[in-house]
C-alpha cells in the first residue's frame, strides 16, 4: 500500500535522529521508542479485505468482535446515548452493528433529527475505538421487514439503492464504517441474487469507492443462510465481507464442534473460508437461559470460530428486548448469553 511504502521509507531516513520522535504523515502521527519500537496511532483506521483476511491500513490483521443492537432499541426506546457505547466497549467489543427496520429506514431518509442521532452514534463509536456496521433490515417504504427479495417491486429497490446511495453521500470516508446491505434474503435465486447484490455495491462505489460491503447470506438450495451462492455466481467484488447468520435452533441442535463444522460446511462457508473469502459472521446466539445445551454451543461455535480462522463476529443483540438478549437492563448487566460473549470479548 502506498500508506506502507512511505512508512518504510521514513523509517529509513530516521535511523539516524535521536529517538523517541513523533512522525506526522497524513492524518497518522507515529511515535517511535527511545528503542526504536513503533507505538502505532490511535485512531482508528479505514478497513480493507485481501483476501480471508480484513486488514487496517497499516497492514494488520483485524478481527472484529461485538454485538449486534436492534434499530428498535436504539432509536423507539430512547437508547441512543453515549453510554450504550461505553458499556459495549467496557465488555471488549471493538464493533456494534446497528440494524435498521423499515420504518427507521424511512426515518433516516426522512429526518434529519434521525440523522443527527446516528451522526453521534457513528461519532461517539470511534471515541471508545469501535466500527460501525450499519445494516439494511428490509423493503424501504413497507411497515413489516420482507426478507422475500423476489417479492420486491421495482419501486422497492429503487428506494433501497436510493436510501444507501443516501448513507454513502453522508459518511463517505469515514473510518469506522462498513455497510451490510441485505439482512436474511430469502425468495430469489443465486443468479438474480448476484444481479442485486453488484448493482447495490456498484451504487455505493460510484460514491465511496473503497468503503466495505458486507454480503448476507441467502435461502440457497434450501438451505437457509447459505453462501453457496458464490460458489456458482460469485458476487466478484473487492472489499467485500460475507457476513452470515447461525442461531442453535436453525443448526439443527448440533452442540460439538465436529457436528458445528459440518453445519458451516453444509452452509458453504467452510468453501467460502478455504477459497479465500471473508466469512464474517453478522449474528448468532443460542438463547443459553432457555435451551439446555445452548451455552455449549455458543461456547463450542466460537472456538470454532477462532481456531479454523474466521475474523470474527457479532453476537445478537444488546439489551434486555428480545428473546435472544445479550443484558438484563441497560447498565450493561449481562444474560446469561451475554456472560459468555463477554467473556469471549475479553479473552480476545
Amino acid at each position: 500500500m502506498k500508506f506502507l511504502s512511505s512508512l518504510s521509507v521514513l523509517l529509513v531516513l530516521v535511523t539516524t535522529l535521536p529517538l523517541p520522535i513523533s512522525i506526522s504523515l497524513g492524518v497518522y502521527i507515529l511515535g517511535i521508542s527511545s528503542k526504536g519500537m513503533i507505538n502505532y496511532p490511535e485512531r482508528l483506521s479505514r478497513l480493507h479485505v485481501e483476501g480471508k483476511y480484513i486488514k487496517d491500513d497499516f497492514g494488520r490483521t483485524v478481527y472484529l468482535r461485538g454485538v449486534d443492537f436492534r434499530g428498535y432499541d436504539w432509536w423507539n426506546l430512547g437508547h441512543t446515548e453515549e453510554d450504550q457505547l461505553r458499556l459495549m466497549s467496557e465488555w471488549g467489543c471493538n464493533v456494534v452493528r446497528i440494524t435498521t427496520p423499515p420504518d427507521l429506514a424511512d426515518k433516516w431518509d426522512s429526518s434529519e433529527d434521525f440523522r443527527l442521532a446516528m451522526d453521534r452514534f457513528i461519532d461517539w463509536a470511534k471515541k471508545y475505538r469501535m466500527y460501525v456496521i450499519l445494516a439494511g433490515y428490509a423493503v424501504w417504504g413497507e411497515s413489516t421487514p420482507s426478507h422475500n427479495l423476489g417479492s420486491w417491486s421495482e419501486s422497492n429497490w429503487q428506494n433501497c439503492i436510493s436510501h444507501w446511495q443516501n448513507i454513502a453521500t453522508r459518511y463517505k470516508g469515514k473510518s469506522n464504517i462498513l455497510y451490510d446491505l441485505l439482512n436474511e434474503a430469502d425468495g430469489i435465486s443465486g443468479s438474480a441474487y448476484r444481479t442485486r447484490v453488484r448493482s447495490l455495491i456498484d451504487a455505493i462505489r460510484s460514491i465511496d469507492s473503497d468503503v466495505i460491503c458486507v454480503v448476507n447470506g441467502l435461502r440457497y438450495n434450501n438451505v437457509w443462510m447459505s453462501i453457496g451462492f458464490e460458489q456458482d455466481y460469485p458476487i466478484d467484488r473487492r472489499n467485500i465481507i460475507f457476513g452470515p447468520h447461525l442461531y442453535y435452533a436453525d443448526a439443527a441442535n448440533p452442540i460439538d464442534k465436529t457436528s458445528i463444522r459440518n453445519t458451516l460446511r453444509n452452509k458453504s462457508w467452510t468453501w467460502c473460508l478455504q477459497n479465500n473469502r471473508c466469512v464474517w459472521v453478522a449474528e448468532f446466539n443460542a438463547d443459553a437461559g432457555t435451551f439446555p445445551n445452548g451455552a455449549t454451543w455458543m461456547r463450542n461455535f466460537i472456538e470454532v470460530l477462532d481456531e479454523d480462522g474466521y475474523p470474527g463476529w457479532c453476537a445478537w443483540n444488546w439489551g434486555d428486548r428480545t428473546r435472544y438478549a445479550l443484558c438484563t437492563d441497560w447498565n450493561g448487566n449481562p444474560s446469561q448469553s451475554g456472560s459468555i460473549i463477554r467473556e469471549y470479548l475479553v479473552k480476545s
